[in-house]
This record gives C-alpha cells, sequence and structure tokens, in this order.
C-alpha cells in the first residue's frame, strides 16, 4: 500500500465517524427520530467514541507503520525488516518487507509494486547518495531506494 493511501485512509477513518457524531450532536438527526438522545447522553457518546476514534487510530497507524520513521530499519518479531522504493514514473512510494540478507533485485521482483513499469524491462536500484545497490543485500542500504530505467 502506498504512504499516500495510507494517510488518506487514516484521514477518513478518523474524519468521517468524528463528522457523523458532531452533526448528530448538533441535532441534524432529532427529526429524523435516528438514536433520539438527551443531551447528556448525546455528549457522553461523544466523548466515548472519540476516546475510542483515538485508540483505533493509534492501534492502526502502528500497524501501518505511519508514525515510524520510513529510513530506519523496522525490525518485526518475523525478521523481516521494511525498505522504501520510489516510483520513477510516479514518485510514489512503496514499502518493501523480507529479510535482510535477501538480494535486492530478487524482493523487488518478487513483490514488483510498480504498475507503469515492466519488471522485465531493464532497471537497477541506486540510494540516496546515487549508489548502485541493486545486487546488495537488503540490511546494506537505509532510506529511500529510486528504480533507474535504462535508456534502450
Amino acid at each position: 500500500m502506498k504512504k499516500k493511501e495510507i494517510g488518506i485512509l487514516s484521514a477518513l477513518f478518523l474524519l468521517v465517524p468524528f463528522a457523523i457524531i458532531l452533526l448528530y450532536y448538533w441535532g441534524a438527526f432529532r427529526e429524523t427520530g435516528i438514536l433520539p438522545l438527551p443531551p447528556t447522553q448525546s455528549a457522553s457518546l461523544l466523548i466515548v467514541t472519540s476516546i475510542l476514534l483515538f485508540l483505533s487510530f493509534c492501534y492502526f497507524s502502528g500497524k501501518l507503520n505511519i508514525l515510524r520513521s520510513s529510513t530506519s530499519i523496522t525490525k518485526e518479531q518475523d525478521g523481516k525488516i521494511a525498505r522504501v522504493v520510489k516510483n520513477p514514473a510516479t514518485g510514489d512510494e512503496y514499502f518493501l518487507r523480507a529479510e535482510p540478507d535477501k538480494i535486492l533485485r530478487n524482493v523487488l521482483e518478487e513483490q514488483w509494486p510498480f504498475d507503469e513499469i515492466d519488471p522485465k524491462s531493464a532497471w537497477y536500484v541506486v540510494d540516496e547518495g546515487g549508489n548502485k545497490i541493486t545486487d546488495d543485500q537488503l540490511s546494506v542500504f537505509e532510506g529511500t531506494a529510486k528504480i533507474i530505467l535504462e535508456d534502450e
């Protein structure tokens, strides 16, 4: 999943339910008869729901790697690490997760996230310093790697 998609999904996850709660609190649903609660109960509903939304966001943001730095090595219990690779065609960034000793080319070929690029085309990977890291282990670099398409 792309970072942008995660951000949009998180915003929707928080804003839509909160907007519904605010509309209810302001009386939008009283005329329709949906959830007719007295003001004291609706205030407590708003507080409890806000706390639950906050806790849910904290849980999912940790699971989706939103609050962690994309340039750090994130080791999980399964021994895999995450790296970020940038799509040269769109500029989108993608997460790759694999064992630290796997070769970057092999990981990319297995998890090819770029719909716009043919995986069989001529390409190589560079790190932020411009060094070729295509045939290096995943643990060798930190930061954002970038796919470079070779001119044919």
